[in-house]
């Protein structure tokens, strides 16, 4: 009988030769393979993990995002403003008009505050102001105004029939109102939501007159955001 020493020094044969290099070359076929997996999964996993947690909207987030129609109005340089095609990732708006003794002014300047606050990512949106009284807003009023809080917003008029059906899709009132002594002679009563749209010319969020500024910002952040990914 053969002793175990003399088994262990048997020579190992050609087949087995390339029998253990078969399996060798499979192990190493099998790790890449795996090796492999683990990438793509991996990058499928990180291409669709969460955005980032939860938000809670200080906004009223608009379900589904509402079309809104493409117009032109005149800017405060006198110039034709075609909407729909000069459109940033987002767009704030506000529908005011340049004599309004309260509201008007202290949204501008709310304004002025979510742009500070944005920093570098205020440069994917565009601050806009459309007129709600077309009779005294001129290009010209406009562009004094908005000089007062920040320039480079848009303000928009145009005549009365082609900004009632811009009104009516955004939901915004308007309504004269006669003072009696006023230098003026008549105040607007209108709507004082900020109103957020993407460069789809859709309505995504309503902001009520109020929200604190730094809540209208991490709303934006998130819109922000959330178009990247688009």
């Amino acid at each position: 009988m053969m002793s175990k020493e003399n088994v262990a020094r048997q020579p190992v044969t050609v087949g087995e030769k390339k029998l253990l290099l078969q399996k060798r070359r499979l192990g190493v076929l099998l790790l890449g393979s795996l090796v492999l997996l683990g990438s793509v999964l991996g990058l499928w996993l990180w291409k669709h993990r969460p955005s980032r947690a939860a938000h809670t909207f200080t906004g009223t987030l608009v379900t589904p995002p509402r079309p809104i129609p493409d117009f032109v109005l005149i800017d405060q340089q006198g110039r034709p403003f075609p909407f729909g095609a000069r459109l940033n990732t987002l767009n704030l708006l506000y529908f005011g008009y340049t004599s309004c003794p309260d509201v008007c002014p202290m949204t501008l300047a709310d304004m002025v505050k979510v742009k500070r606050l944005l920093g570098e990512q205020a440069s994917a949106v565009t601050f806009f102001m459309i007129t709600v009284d077309p009779e005294r807003d001129t290009p010209e009023a406009l562009q004094q105004r908005l000089a007062a809080f920040d320039p480079a917003f848009i303000g928009l008029t145009g005549d009365r029939a082609v900004l009632q059906p811009i009104w009516k899709a955004f939901g915004v009132y308007a309504q004269r109102e006669k003072i009696q002594g006023s230098a003026t002679g008549y105040l607007v009563a209108h709507s004082s939501f900020l109103y957020l749209v993407d460069r789809h010319r859709q309505l995504r969020l309503l902001f009520a007159f109020g929200t604190a500024p730094q809540d209208i910002v991490n709303d934006i952040a998130y819109m922000l955001h959330q178009e990247q990914r688009r």
